[in-house]
């Protein structure tokens, strides 16, 4: 037991240039490893010390020492002058895992047309950057030309690497989501997804409130005057719905009657590759082949939010085309770089932000720290010459 004690105060002299928040003076002992892998001090200097005593350490409780070693950056020293045994000069980077669909190395018309992925994982690395505490892995589930990875596949492949966490960052079907919780609860180690879609304790979620989103869309058109509103999904995935429920929150707020909103068309495939959505066409392709029929028969009011920005452009550009972008109010979801140079209103999404915190959440997560899992963030509406309001409008303006 001296031996235990002598390292014990030799380390909690230098505790704090690891542990953030402590004196420094201080650095990583043989009791914070104890106390965060939840065994006795007895038994974490027996499995890092590479002793063999009287004390038997079953392999699942060794297991566990090492890792919280390894996420406190626990590091034994080499015999050096006098001999002693402790923690290295230099804290351990904790090593993060990113799952994403988007990898920043491809230079694509897709990858540059959907910032989704890119913007979040951006965001995560150069936080965690900021705060010099942790290297990034990324596993990129879509390549070209091919089906995406599963994503059990994609943490095994991050797993064999040792990380010390792991992110997932995916905007689909929250049915995914829901699937892979085991998966991760399995891995052992600290995990977080960022997603559109609210999760339920304990599963750590970074995610955005599409239903505000979309209340903030109808709330815009109705305050510029507008009074009939078309919802334009050809397609129904459930963030779709979600922001279409916005839209009819915002009607109801405003006491308008509920035939306000129309959503066109009345019966939207799945987001699935179908008739009238191909993957080669993806949303844009989907508009168009709608689009003209519904301005023709009446059932696109002048006042149209699209499930997207590329559906919206889309739109913009069929009604261009019948010499009839005037007649119209566009707007969407997303801000993607065209929607800038095409002056299209949209609802930009909270990308950057949802990357910082969960780099932060990760971070703390890893150190143990009191954190608030569920973190919901909101988009910014970005007004643009897309929807004018209806006086404008009459005017010609």
């Amino acid at each position: 037991m001296n031996f235990i004690n002598d390292i014990d105060s030799f380390h909690q002299l230098f505790y704090n240039i690891c542990m953030p928040g402590k004196n420094t003076t201080e650095r990583v002992t043989l009791r914070h490893v104890a106390e965060l892998a939840n065994v006795s001090i007895a038994s974490t200097s027996t499995v890092l010390s590479g002793l063999t005593n009287s004390t038997r350490v079953p392999k699942a409780t060794s297991d566990r020492i090492w890792a919280a070693a390894r996420t406190l950056g626990y590091e034994k020293r080499g015999h050096g002058s006098g001999g002693e045994a402790g923690v290295g000069p230099k804290r351990r980077l904790l090593h993060v895992g990113v799952i994403t669909e988007y990898d920043a190395a491809l230079s694509s018309p897709a990858g540059e047309r959907n910032p989704w992925g890119h913007d979040v994982s951006t965001a995560l690395e150069l936080k965690l950057s900021e705060q010099g505490a942790a290297r990034v892995s990324y596993f990129n589930r879509r390549v070209p030309n091919a089906p995406p990875v599963p994503v059990d596949e994609a943490a095994s492949a991050l797993l064999s690497k040792n990380v010390d966490a792991l992110v997932l960052v995916y905007f689909g079907p929250s049915t995914l989501l829901t699937d892979q919780i085991p998966v991760f609860e399995a891995a052992g180690v600290p995990y977080v997804f960022v997603s559109p879609h609210a999760l339920s304790a304990p599963v750590a979620n970074i995610y955005y409130d599409n239903r505000a989103a979309g209340f903030a869309a109808g709330m815009h058109l109705i305050e510029m005057g507008h009074r009939g509103i078309t919802f334009l999904a050809p397609v129904d995935p459930d963030w779709a719905s979600a922001r279409i429920e916005g839209v009819a929150d915002a009607i109801r707020a405003f006491r308008l009657p509920p035939d306000t909103l129309n959503v066109y068309p009345g019966e939207r495939p799945q987001c699935t590759p179908a008739q009238l959505w191909t993957t080669a066409d993806g949303y844009a392709g989907a508009v168009r082949t709608i689009a003209e029929a519904g301005i023709v028969s009446g059932q696109i009011a002048p006042a149209v939010i699209a499930l997207n920005d590329e559906a919206a452009l889309a739109f913009l550009d069929v009604v261009r085309a019948a010499g009839r972008a005037a007649d119209f109010a566009v707007m969407g979801f997303d801000d993607m770089p065209e929607a800038r140079f095409e002056g299209l209103t949209t609802l930009r999404p909270p990308r950057e932000a949802m990357g910082r915190e969960a780099a932060d959440l990760i971070l703390k997560m890893c150190r143990r720290q009191k954190a608030r899992k569920q973190i919901c963030l909101l988009s910014d509406l970005v007004a643009r010459a897309s929807t004018l309001d209806v006086e404008q409008r009459t005017q010609g303006g």
